[in-house]
């Protein structure tokens, strides 16, 4: 019998004070921003590959502790950047897309999504993402070179596109 009661004492102790290894959103943002310096910092390092999977392992949890976050774009924004599997980046960049909050980052997925279109020859769908990219209302930038950085983006997928369309024509005319 004292042995139950020292077990049921020990156990309901152990319940009632154990301490919960609980974060608030800042503090893991906070952490998943300081490994994504240290990843860019050390990007050229022959361990980069654990960096970049640290800073992923870190803005997965956030998206899982808060998918109600108004951050939420650029979660699943940055875990598409770091992911290894395209499809899994391409959901992550679809994601944001669907949530439309922040119009950066759905500009922004589109881009990264046409880029994966090309990759894969998909040039049709490529030009679909450049389309609703153009639907959209255009950015605004803080200086010129983030202009000029996004109108190249643009300018080199669609000229991707249509070199890849005019091979596919001259292909399949033979």
């Amino acid at each position: 019998m004292r042995i139950c009661a020292f077990i049921l004492t020990f156990f309901c102790f152990i319940f009632t004070n154990a301490q919960v290894n609980e974060f608030t959103e800042s503090e893991l943002r906070t952490k998943a921003d300081s490994e994504m310096a240290d990843y860019i910092e050390g990007m050229q390092e022959p361990d980069s590959l654990k960096l970049r999977q640290k800073t992923y392992d870190s803005f997965s949890l956030l998206i899982k502790k808060f998918p109600k976050s108004e951050n939420l774009s650029f979660y699943l924004y940055t875990k598409g950047c770091l992911a290894d599997k395209i499809e899994e980046a391409k959901s992550c960049f679809k994601e944001v897309i669907q949530i439309n909050s922040w119009s950066y980052y759905v500009i922004q997925s589109y881009i990264k999504l046409s880029w994966i279109a090309v990759k894969n020859k998909d040039f049709e769908l490529a030009l679909q993402y450049l389309n609703n990219i153009e639907k959209m209302e255009q950015p605004s930038f803080h200086c010129g070179v983030e202009l000029e950085t996004y109108q190249s983006q643009l300018k080199n997928i669609r000229q991707e596109c249509e070199k890849g369309l005019k091979t596919n024509t001259a292909t399949n005319s033979r």
